[in-house]
């Protein structure tokens, strides 16, 4: 996706107001998708993460345990 976006492409000719609005465009893009992922990652979290520990797995952790502090601090490697 990121080498797909046109973001400097659109915005190199664009200047004062238009600039402005161009990039309240794309992050109104970018906050929704950033919700569209929470919302499914908090539905993980509470269904298929709990699950698994109740099953007795102890390498199971949350979306946003292993994004924060980096796979590779939480899992034997």
């Amino acid at each position: 996706y990121l080498t797909r976006l046109s973001l400097p492409q659109k915005s190199s000719n664009l200047q004062d107001v238009d600039l402005l609005r161009n990039y309240a465009v794309e992050w109104d893009r970018y906050t929704t998708g950033a919700n569209y992922l929470n919302r499914l990652f908090t539905y993980l979290n509470r269904h298929w993460v709990k699950r698994e520990r109740d099953e007795g797995k102890k390498i199971v952790y949350q979306v946003y345990t292993v994004r924060v502090l980096g796979a590779s601090q939480i899992l034997p490697i």
